[in-house]
Formats: C-alpha cells, structure tokens, sequence
C-alpha cells in the first residue's frame, strides 16, 4: 500500500443549519461514516464480483461463500460443518450453489451491512472538488493529520483508492478491493478512505487532528464571521486559509489568514 500523505483533506458543506451532522467535524471532533452504496457512483462499492478462475474452482472458494452467508445470518453452520460442506462442494462441481449473482449480492449484502466510510483527498485546491462536495464552495475544506487519523487501528483503517478502467478480478473473497476500486473517471479525486468495519457512524478523533481550514471563496459572510469567531475561539493555532480562483490560471489559489 502507498505511504500516505502527511495531510489529507475533507471538502464539506458549511451551512447555518444548526444540527447538521456534518458539522460535528469541528464541532464535536467526530467523523460521520456513510454507507458507501449510498455515494454518488453508481459503481461505488457495488462492482460486479469477478474472480480468477483458479479461485473460482478452489475448496477455499466454497468455505469464504459459507462464511459470508454465516456472516450475513443466511446460514448458521459450525467451522467443521462449513468445511465439510466446502470440501463435498469443491468434489462435486455440479452441486456448487454459487451462481455469479449470488456471490455478488452476498458481498455487497456485507458491504451495506457492516461497512462504513469517510473520505479524503490529498488536494486542496481542485475545482471540481469545492463544486461537487463543498456546496459549490459555499463549504469549507478541512486539512487532517494523517498519522491521527490511525491512532485507533480497531476501529477505522486507512486506504488508497484504485482507479481502474475494467472490473478487477478477485482472489480471495474480501470487500476491501471493491470498496476501494472506482472507474478512472474519478482520478482527479485523488481519493484515500477511512474505513470502518464494524458500522459505527460516527467516531470521535483528537482535536489535534485537524490542521488547516479553508474557507470557500463564495460562503456567505455572515456564515463566515460565525466560523471565524469559533475558529478563534476553539482552534486558535490552526492554520486558516481563504480559497480564491486565480485570475491568471484555470486553479484556485489557497491564502492564508495572518490573523482570524
């Protein structure tokens, strides 16, 4: 796996609304983890299950099937019976019971159950990004450190997106490729994951967590003199930046505050 950046960043939205869940960022130091068959690609975590051939016709390939279906509730079968099962499957070829369709309903049944994540990218500065996830940038993009973001290694892992331009094919039966795998059309995301595999929706990190804020060059003023005083309040050794387009260059420029 890639080292990852010392900072990663997280567009957001910035409304007034007072109960925005969102805005636990700052204000309650926690991340909300979303269900990420529920993000804006279609193909997000919902990949069709493709596996090697060699795998495919392996004993071990029946004995993963049986314990996701354990896993999920289908079944309740004991590890000596699943293996029993797996093996009299894997010497009988005419009996297998997974169909292409079912192993891919079966993973992503697991996925939407247990799996939760929360995004990241390594820029600050993409156009693109302060439109699509920060409100038009009306938003603010918020600047973590990364080391902090894995202090508790139980409850969320970190991974870096894979941009493809075919459907990957499996060895092993595991979620962790195809929620991490997305078309090459989303590359410009530069995307990393913070990944929560026991579904909690919302999980506390260290308030020295976060370093930088941006704010988006069209939020509305007085949002913007709220968030300046709670910044100076709550952060005051943070670093706070504005984003501004260039009037030179299709890119936005980052400028620093000198003082909130």
């Amino acid at each position: 796996m890639n080292t990852p950046p010392l900072t990663l960043y997280k567009y957001i939205r910035w409304s007034d609304k007072p109960r925005d869940k969102i805005k636990d960022i700052l204000f309650k130091n926690r991340f909300y983890f979303a269900d990420p068959t529920t993000f804006n690609d279609p193909f997000d975590s919902k990949i069709p299950i493709i596996f090697e051939d060699k795998y495919r016709a392996s004993e071990q390939f029946h004995l993963d099937f049986l314990r996701i279906d354990n896993l999920l509730g289908k079944t309740n079968y004991t590890e000596d019976e699943m293996k029993r099962k797996a093996k009299e499957y894997h010497l009988n070829p005419g009996r297998i019971i997974y169909d292409t369709d079912k192993m891919t309903q079966s993973i992503h049944e697991s996925i939407s159950n247990q799996i939760r994540i929360s995004c990241f990218s390594t820029k600050r500065d993409h156009i693109l990004m302060w439109s699509h996830y920060a409100d038009c940038h009306q938003g603010i993009c918020i600047g973590f450190r990364t080391l902090y973001l894995l202090l508790d290694p139980k409850l969320v892992m970190l991974n870096k997106v894979n941009y493809a331009r075919q459907f990957p094919k499996f060895d092993k039966v595991t979620s962790l490729p195809i929620i991490t795998t997305k078309s090459a059309l989303w590359k410009y995301e530069n995307e990393y994951r913070l990944i929560n595999i026991d579904c909690h929706p919302l999980i506390e990190f260290p308030k020295a967590t976060i370093q930088e804020v941006i704010i988006g060059y069209r939020m509305k003023d007085d949002i913007k003199t709220k968030l300046l005083d709670y910044l100076k309040k709550h952060y005051p050794a943070i670093k706070v930046s504005f984003s501004r387009p260039n009037p030179l260059k299709f890119k936005m420029d980052i400028v620093p505050i000198t003082k909130i």
